[in-house]
């Protein structure tokens, strides 16, 4: 395991976070448990137009008996009800816990076919979170480039997110830099990635916030 501090304490990459063996099977396991909502069915906007969204994506989290379940809410769009965890997921949840101290109740799962699929520069919505917490986000399969970019300066930092790599995303880091996935013209494997977050915010089962 190594890992690697950006300008903010808060933040950091680690590389060969799981025992190799535990990486590739939750991989293995989850190509066959996550539920994808197909990509046509999400969309974003930018300049007043709307676009498929370039990936396919998965919600999943702590759902109570009840059905009520924790709502992020980021782009202004309506996103599917969050779905219980998988074995999978969860048993990942409760290592990262384990391992770093952060404690997540929501996930979502990022699925990128090839180097077209990409998120552009963004910050992270934070209104919904659990006071400062951060964000931790557990690649898996092809690498991808994350790239910082620091909101006064421009300057980018960026880092290659390897198979089995945890990058967390601390709050100062959140509110100086947008982060983005790059697209790229290289051949890639496919990426699926796990972005956990601790969510104070809670939907009923119908969707209406609580």
């Amino acid at each position: 395991m190594s890992h690697a501090h950006i300008h903010f304490s808060d933040s950091k990459y680690t590389t060969n976070f799981l025992e190799p063996a535990v990486a590739n099977k939750a991989y293995k396991n989850l190509q066959q448990e996550i539920q994808y909502v197909p990509r046509q069915n999400l969309t974003f906007t930018i300049y007043g137009k709307t676009f498929p969204l370039p990936r396919d994506k998965a919600f999943y989290g702590d759902v109570d008996a009840d059905g009520s379940y924790p709502l992020y809410r980021y782009g202004g769009k309506d996103y599917p009800p969050v779905q219980q965890w998988t074995p999978t997921l969860q048993k990942l949840r409760d290592l990262i816990h384990e391992k770093t101290g952060h404690f997540c109740n929501h996930v979502v799962v990022n699925k990128y076919v090839n180097g077209n699929d990409h998120i552009g520069l963004h910050k992270d919505k934070t209104r919904d979170f659990v006071n400062d917490a951060a964000v931790c986000t557990l690649s898996f399969g092809g690498t991808r480039i994350l790239r910082l970019k620091h909101d006064q300066t421009g300057v980018n930092k960026d880092f290659d997110l390897e198979h089995n790599s945890l990058f967390i995303l601390g709050s100062e880091t959140n509110a100086n830099y947008k982060h983005s996935i790059v697209k790229t013209s290289q051949d890639c494997d496919i990426r699926v990635s796990l972005t956990f977050r601790n969510i104070a915010t809670r939907a009923d089962r119908q969707g209406k916030v609580l």
